[in-house]
């Protein structure tokens, strides 16, 4: 509700309103989840803590100092700085990772969906497109991406992919609220049905399924998660890149680096995949390991090749 009333205002102060008040019942829900962790809402309330102080010192220095370029700079630094901070991006990733590691799968569900939404509307009502900040963001999701290989889990898996995805998400909103609109519903209907299998299952890591059915509908869902091409969260994701492409011709570098990475993402997928896919023929899957890591990589870059061809020659 807080968040449809966000996307509806556009007054300043009502929105700062909503926000901390959002912030404080989430706070309170996570709390009050079962098998909850107190350290996690303490850890997430400190942070927010600290991110309002600094929205505030960021509105007194907007006020009060005489507007020049290297003021406004600062200024519009240091909101990045907060910015990058609240929504746990780079350098500011670890506290969220943290949390995610030591949440339940529901806690999860709710850091990664209107706990996110929420400081992204709010924090784009103060900024605009400039170039220091989407090289800031590609960076974050290049960081991401190598990231999640060290100590891997599954709950670090959905830490790391919620702040790659945040670069789609903040230039949705600024390009095409509608889109981002339905980004958000899409991004929190298929999380629900992964946490609602993972909770069915009481899994921590690489499950098992006992049922086929939750076997297959858990791969169909994280391959769809993963937004690998030709799925509905690709048409996404490829939709809004080709629209942002539109908006600056000058940047084409930056979003074959996003491109490239997100493949080092989705290869990450395809290995939770693979070990579903082979728990029943362990022999089969260790002689066939190198040859398969070769084909899938192999696959994965022809379709992303062809999308890329595909955009270039339509423009």
């Amino acid at each position: 509700m807080c968040f449809i009333f966000m996307l509806m205002n556009n007054n300043f102060l009502i929105k700062w309103i909503i926000y901390e008040f959002s912030m404080i019942l989430m706070i309170f829900i996570l709390n009050s989840m079962k098998n909850s962790t107190k350290m996690i809402s303490i850890l997430y309330y400190t942070m927010s803590s600290i991110s309002s102080i600094m929205f505030l010192f960021f509105m007194i220095m907007n006020n009060y100092l005489t507007i020049s370029f290297i003021n406004s700079k600062f200024l519009m630094n240091f909101f990045l700085l907060n910015m990058f901070l609240k929504l746990s991006m780079f350098p500011f990733h670890s506290w969220m990772i943290y949390c995610y590691e030591k949440s339940s799968w529901n806690q999860i569900f709710l850091l990664s969906t209107i706990m996110k939404f929420i400081p992204i509307t709010f924090f784009c009502h103060f900024t605009n497109i400039w170039l220091n900040m989407m090289i800031l963001l590609t960076f974050n999701s290049i960081f991401m991406s190598i990231y999640i290989n060290i100590d891997f889990s599954l709950k670090k898996l959905f830490a790391c992919s919620t702040s790659f995805n945040n670069i789609l998400m903040i230039y949705m909103f600024m390009l095409n609220m509608k889109q981002f609109i339905m980004f958000c519903m899409m991004y929190s209907i298929i999380l629900y049905f992964i946490i609602y299998i993972l909770n069915k299952s009481s899994s921590k890591l690489f499950i098992m399924f006992n049922s086929k059915f939750l076997n297959y509908m858990f791969k169909l869902w994280m391959l769809i998660y993963s937004m690998m091409p030709l799925m509905t969260s690709f048409m996404m994701k490829w939709n809004f890149l080709y629209e942002i492409m539109k908006f600056n011709t000058n940047l084409y570098f930056l979003y074959l680096i996003y491109l490239m990475f997100s493949l080092l993402l989705l290869w990450k997928y395809f290995i939770i995949l693979k070990k579903f896919s082979y728990k029943n023929y362990y022999l089969i899957y260790q002689k066939l390991n190198k040859n398969l890591n070769i084909y899938i990589f192999i696959w994965m870059m022809m379709y992303l090749f062809m999308f890329i061809m595909f955009n270039f020659i339509n423009n």
